[in-house]
């Protein structure tokens, strides 16, 4: 039981974070910029989009933008049906009194070696970057001009500051989590 408190604890912020993350306004404030391409794009990206021309992004960008999406879907729903399971697994350890403190603990450590490797990324990122994308794009459609629409409304520091965000998050979900693991001690 109380690995799996330890998972629900761990799903549960990256649940709030993928999902936050994702919403147009945040992905406007990081992006400094308003553009109803970004909204397009996150609509290609996020939902699969539409079969209608698009005068924003290229034939390419849009395969590109589908690709994000047959990724995007499965690991939404994936996140999402882990975190509705992790809240009966929290409830039933409250009810049953079961003492949480470890668990945090072991939250706090698991969440922390994710911010260092996060870290990593980010201290490494065209390498990051590029190996992401040759994995998850083996066909070879995510590399555009500098000047393509989707590179200038996500550049490279769109990116980083994504990434940045994500690794502050988690990171204070892990301080969180020690701080109430170590409460009482």
């Amino acid at each position: 039981m109380k690995t799996l408190v330890v998972l629900s604890l761990i799903i549960l912020p990256i649940w709030w974070i993928f999902f936050l993350i994702w919403q147009p306004a945040v992905v406007h404030f990081v992006a400094n910029n308003s553009s109803p391409a970004i909204d397009r794009a996150l609509e290609y990206a996020t939902r699969g989009g539409s079969q209608v021309e698009d005068i924003y992004f290229t034939k390419d960008e849009i395969a590109h933008l589908k690709d994000v999406s047959r990724l995007y879907t499965p690991i939404s729903v994936t996140i999402s049906l882990l975190a509705l399971g992790a809240w009966p697994v929290l409830i039933v350890a409250v009810v049953d009194k079961i003492k949480l403190q470890s668990s945090f603990k072991r939250a706090a450590k698991t969440l922390g070696v994710l911010v260092i490797v996060l870290l990593l990324c980010l201290a490494l990122f065209p390498l990051f970057f590029e190996t992401f994308h040759e994995v998850l794009f083996p066909q070879g459609n995510w590399s555009f001009p500098a000047d393509s629409m989707l590179i200038t409304i996500f550049p490279e520091i769109f990116w980083k500051l994504i990434l940045s965000s994500l690794i502050g998050a988690l990171g204070i979900f892990a301080a969180l989590y020690w701080i109430l693991g170590n409460k009482n001690e």
